[in-house]
């Protein structure tokens, strides 16, 4: 039968708090962090690493779907994490995962390389659970712009953000289908990716596809999963309200 292996991670104990936030007070005014040592903190930090990526290059599932909070690449307020595409991002490229899903952004969107690419991670933000928000902030982090695949658009005026929406996952023996809904219900976006297994027993470049002759960095074939690293873009803030 068809096998999934899901890897969910505590992605601020592996990057810590987002754009220098304060951690979280205990009810006696003191931080989390003071009941322990940045010795500790390091080694707590490294241990999930570790097990991270020993269940992410143990899997031998159909399908491998890797979730945390924060989002690898994002389009939206937030933006990308730059600690997970330094150190998830050519791992999950390296295994041939099938999805990374997030939140941390409340946005709905799909980042992935075209279908062609057969063993492309795609990328789902999902994080819309209470307002959709239609902040193009960091469009420009994802290169080329093509990968960005879908983004909801609030359709309220006030602050770009609309009600909420969800998404839905479902699989078989031929494909692992994502849909993005609104909060009606309506789909909005759907992608199929196909299973590991497949993309393991043909051993080739995709469809129309040979290795190394007069194709783009954004046209090479499935047996290089390291090429498919979205390039770093070259501005270091915000891209656009």
């Amino acid at each position: 039968g068809t096998t999934i292996d899901f890897v969910l991670l505590d992605t601020q104990l592996l990057c810590g708090q987002p754009n220098g936030m304060p951690l979280p007070s205990m009810s006696n005014n003191a931080t989390l962090l003071d009941a322990v040592t940045e010795d500790e903190e390091h080694q707590a930090t490294e241990a999930h690493w570790a097990w991270a990526e020993a269940a992410i290059r143990n899997s031998d599932a159909d399908y491998l779907v890797v979730g945390g909070h924060y989002p690898i690449h994002s389009p939206s307020g937030h933006g990308p994490t730059q600690c997970l595409k330094a150190r998830l991002e050519p791992l999950l490229h390296a295994v041939r995962a099938t999805l990374y899903l997030s939140g941390h952004d409340h946005a709905l969107f799909h980042v992935g390389a075209p279908s062609r690419i057969q063993h492309a991670v795609q990328y789902h933000g999902v994080g819309a659970g209470l307002v959709t928000s239609s902040s193009k902030r960091h469009a420009c982090t994802i290169r080329p712009a093509r990968h960005l695949r879908f983004h909801a658009t609030g359709e309220s005026k006030l602050a770009n953000l609309a009600q909420g929406g969800f998404a839905g996952v479902s699989a078989s023996a031929t494909g692992m289908t994502v849909s993005h809904y609104d909060s009606a219900g309506k789909l909005l976006h759907s992608h199929t990716a196909p299973p590991r297994s497949r993309i393991r027993a043909s051993g080739s470049a995709g469809p129309g596809c040979t290795s190394g002759t007069g194709m783009s960095e954004t046209d090479l074939c499935i047996d290089s999963p390291e090429s498919f690293r979205f390039s770093q873009p070259t501005v270091t803030g915000s891209c656009s309200a």
